[in-house]
């Protein structure tokens, strides 16, 4: 049989070609390498058929790239359920969320209480080469583990802060195993540009909706951090929702720890120094505020990073004190309120970990909203919208 399969092409199904020498390790190949009857070969190819047809695309089957490949994603359920299975793996669709909420709701109805759970088949077929077609991977779950951790997934979204650069009223989205592979697929830079790398990782995030999350999580994280922290340093770009997204989702909420402490430390000392050039220097803003340049340091070693920012802090300090407006003051005791936590939980360390750094950028980049117990903790990094809540602080 010879299939066309969607992303394939003609798909010829044997198991080793009689005209490729070097596949008869064995002594044999071709016809007499492996017996199969035509009645299994053809139930094969009609099963093929039947889940590649064109009215189950996203449901049963999607077309995706690896590693520059293109490939076939098979997902399907024992039960023969037209879930929308394979987008849910791999959509790289900004309304994923849609699919996430029907892909659970079906799930959920096929799981009853008192009935047996699907088990979800996923069945990749890659393009090797001109000639050649192979399975990429191959896994079978228990629906039940994919409904746990897609809630898991959907209620860290639903639970999350809104941060700095993203537009009003706009937080994280949830994104598939699939885009979160295609984001690790770039370098980024803090001019806000990309550069497309040598990058395979798309089976690790599938872990993070089939499997064991924490160990997914943290096998991608530090290979996150390397790809996206220069675009957290510098300049936004389009990605930079999907970005914060990526590490929050990685990181699994936000912790309050020491590290996310230093961030906000930073972040609200950008602040300050952003209120200072607007009064002082007739709005004229250095090219890097305070905060954002020390912030690179502070990922690898807070206690210089931090020991560097104090000179530099100094006068700001000083002048929010005597001669700061009324506003000025409530963001110097924001800073001293997030030294005293720093300082009350071990204080600056001299290296982080993955999870630190990973703090550490969340923080700077977290937004707490007014409506909180104290309307002078605001962390803003639009200049406009920064002045303005100051401006309400002070009322």
């Amino acid at each position: 049989p010879s299939p066309v399969l969607p992303a394939l092409g003609v798909t010829y199904l044997f198991a080793r070609n009689d005209n490729i020498p070097c596949l008869s390790r064995y002594g044999r190949n071709g016809a007499a390498s492996i017996s199969v009857s035509k009645h299994t070969l053809s139930e094969l190819s009609g099963k093929l058929a039947v889940i590649t047809q064109d009215g189950w695309r996203g449901k049963t089957w999607a077309k995706i790239q690896v590693n520059g490949h293109n490939a076939l994603l098979l997902a399907y359920t024992d039960t023969q359920q037209r879930v929308e299975l394979a987008e849910l793996l791999a959509s790289d669709d900004d309304l994923y969320a849609i699919v996430c909420e029907k892909v659970l709701t079906a799930l959920k109805a096929q799981s009853k209480q008192g009935a047996n759970p699907s088990l979800v088949k996923i069945l990749c077929l890659r393009t090797l080469d001109q000639g050649t077609k192979g399975i990429e991977f191959e896994k079978e779950i228990d629906s039940t583990i994919l409904i746990a951790n897609l809630n898991r997934m959907l209620e860290l979204v639903r639970q999350a802060p809104s941060f700095a650069r993203l537009k009003k009223d706009e937080k994280v989205v949830p994104l598939s195993p699939y885009r979160i592979a295609n984001l690790l697929e770039y370098q980024y830079r803090m001019d806000g540009g990309k550069t497309k790398i040598h990058s395979e990782h798309f089976e690790t995030c599938l872990e993070l909706l089939i499997g064991d999350v924490q160990a997914a999580s943290a096998k991608l994280l530090p290979m996150a951090l390397q790809r996206v922290t220069p675009l957290l340093l510098g300049n936004s770009n389009s990605d930079y929702k999907k970005i914060i997204s990526l590490l929050y989702i990685l990181r699994g909420e936000i912790m309050e720890t020491t590290a996310f402490t230093i961030g906000r430390y930073l972040s609200v000392a950008d602040w300050l120094h952003r209120v200072y050039c607007e009064q002082v220097r007739d709005g004229s803003m250095p090219s890097q505020l305070i905060g954002s340049s020390y912030l690179a340091q502070a990922l690898t070693n807070p206690q210089r990073g931090f020991a560097n920012m104090s000179l530099r802090l100094s006068p700001y300090l000083s002048w929010a004190k005597t001669r700061g407006a009324r506003h000025a003051g409530g963001i110097v005791a924001t800073l001293d309120k997030l030294a005293t936590e720093i300082t009350q939980s071990g204080g600056f360390g001299t290296k982080t970990t993955d999870q630190e750094r990973a703090d550490i950028l969340l923080g700077f980049h977290f937004r707490k909203p007014a409506a909180s117990a104290d309307k002078s903790e605001v962390c803003e990094k639009d200049s406009q919208a920064a002045t303005a809540v100051a401006v309400v602080s002070a009322d």
